[in-house]
């Protein structure tokens, strides 16, 4: 008898099972499917708004993980600069890391607490196995899962449709990203590529290459200075910016450590930032890296008059119509030994873009010598050179000025060096490192012109470019005018006087060198 109701209980809870299954399981379980794709689709969607909104966190890529510090000689600028990097460079695929932990997670966390919230099933002993532990005798719940098929189906088919919806939107959402990712660097690069040419362009079209009044480098990329002041919590030196140029800190705009806000070029930083020299830390003046700068260097013998002749050409530019201002500078030459150099940095300003003029005076003693005047580097770059020559070293004027009377002479230095030597010292050293002088213009100028022509030797001579020309080769510079004429595309003369008051004479040898470059005054 009990076997028989066994039976009858046993088909009724068969029939039971293929009721519930066929008639609500299955209809029901397709639509919580459905309904668990949109969820995991608006789950994944919800977790993408939180982190990119930045109401979540996420790993941020920090300036200070990039940093390497205040190390100019390495070769990768770009990691010595204090600033936040770009947000496709690195920090889209930390935020898309992000969003897939999270969405996991949250999904993970459901699976887990619908699988506690199936409660085990005490059965008749031969249905019954023993836990490891001694416990008390129930059936595991894959089992329990099992008979309450038809119950769990639609709850395990929202579950199963939310994991395939979270993977299907996480699929769709690193594959666009990744899109997105790639389309905004290859964009990225062409601007950059555009945006460098267009800063080479400009350097050599508007000859904007600053170079520094102390170290004399031709800096072409000068380290730009935050004009936020950081506090001590900063890496030292945070605030110099060492490769302020589109890349991968920024392509239009870069964000320094501190949130300030840079241009993220050498132009546009030119006209608004402090800008430093990279080798030796000096101060450029304002406007390096936009402003036209033209370098002139004066070179001859030592005692020939580079220095006075240069103050008073300055003198006489600054009090110009044009409205210049000057600004002086004096800095070492490089290495001890070789003797301090003036650099007089003038800046013109017709226009609304300024012309910076730096005029390099270096010591007379060392331009004679190859070894030491190659540390003078802005003669390598000089727009044009100006050469001093002394009238009273040359031999027959020496011989005359020395056995005239006390009346004639005024007692000033004379340059001792030989005036081809002092010539040929430095155009040849230049010409030995591939320097083409041909390219540029000298100015010739022959000072203490007054003191000459009171000597027999100076009666024929008149201050104009031929008669200097040929005063010089009937003094037996034959072969100094020649070399001159030969080592550049243009030479002129001019006569410098050593008592004159017209100071526009002696700024005469400058006005044709920047006249001839631009810049008329």
């Amino acid at each position: 008898m009990q076997g028989a109701l066994f039976a009858l209980a046993f088909i009724a809870f068969c029939v039971l099972y293929l009721f519930l299954t066929f008639l609500i399981a299955i209809p029901y379980t397709g639509w919580a499917f459905v309904f668990g794709l949109a969820a995991g689709l608006l789950l994944v969607t919800f977790h993408a708004w939180l982190v990119l909104a930045s109401h979540a966190s996420s790993p941020l890529q920090r300036p200070a993980d990039g940093y390497l510090g205040p190390r100019p000689g390495q070769s990768r600028r770009d990691l010595h600069d204090f600033a936040w990097p770009q947000y496709f460079v690195h920090q889209v695929w930390l935020d898309l890391f992000a969003i897939m932990n999270r969405a996991n997670g949250d999904t993970l966390w459901l699976w887990r607490a619908a699988w506690r919230r199936i409660p085990p099933l005490r059965l008749p002993h031969q249905l019954v196995y023993r836990s490891r532990d001694g416990g008390a005798d129930h059936v595991d719940r894959p089992l329990v899962a099992l008979l309450g098929l038809p119950v769990l189906a639609i709850p395990g088919g929202f579950l199963v449709g939310l994991t395939l919806g979270g993977l299907f939107a996480l699929v769709l959402l690193l594959a666009g990203g990744a899109f997105v990712t790639a389309f905004a660097w290859a964009l990225g690069w062409l601007a950059i590529a555009v945006q460098r040419a267009a800063e080479r362009w400009w350097r050599w079209a508007k000859r904007s290459t600053p170079c520094c009044a102390h170290c004399f480098f031709p800096a072409e990329l000068p380290v730009y200075q935050c004009p936020n002041e950081h506090d001590a919590t900063l890496p030292r030196q945070s605030d110099r910016h060492r490769d302020l140029r589109p890349g991968r800190l920024g392509v239009v705009y870069r964000r320094c450590g501190c949130d300030t806000r840079l241009p993220a070029s050498r132009i546009r930083a030119g006209r608004t930032l402090r800008a430093r020299c990279p080798k030796c830390d000096a101060p450029l003046p304002d406007g390096a890296g936009w402003a036209t700068e033209l370098r002139i260097g004066v070179f001859g013998a030592a005692g020939a008059g580079k220095t006075r002749l240069v103050e008073a050409a300055v003198r006489d530019l600054t009090m110009s119509k044009g409205g210049a201002t000057v600004d002086h500078v004096t800095g070492n030459g490089g290495t001890p030994g070789v003797g301090s150099a003036r650099a007089t940095t003038l800046r013109i300003k017709r226009w609304r873009r300024p012309t910076l003029v730096h005029i390099f005076d270096a010591p007379g003693a060392a331009l004679v010598d190859p070894a030491r005047n190659s540390r003078y580097h802005y003669f390598d770059v000089a727009a044009g050179l100006l050469f001093v020559l002394d009238a009273c070293s040359i031999t027959q004027v020496r011989a005359q000025h020395a056995t005239a009377p006390g009346h004639l002479t005024t007692g000033d230095r004379i340059a001792s060096h030989d005036p081809e030597d002092s010539y040929q010292a430095l155009v040849t050293a230049l010409q030995r490192r591939g320097v083409e002088t041909g390219g540029q213009r000298l100015a010739f100028v022959l000072t203490k012109g007054d003191l000459v022509a009171m000597l027999p030797a100076g009666q024929d001579l008149e201050p104009n470019s031929r008669s200097i020309r040929d005063w010089l080769r009937a003094q037996g510079l034959d072969n100094l005018v020649l070399s001159a004429e030969r080592d550049f595309r243009t030479v002129r003369y001019f006569l410098g006087r050593a008592a004159t008051t017209d100071e526009s004479e002696v700024a005469a040898p400058l006005r044709w060198l920047l006249a001839r470059e631009g810049v008329a005054l």
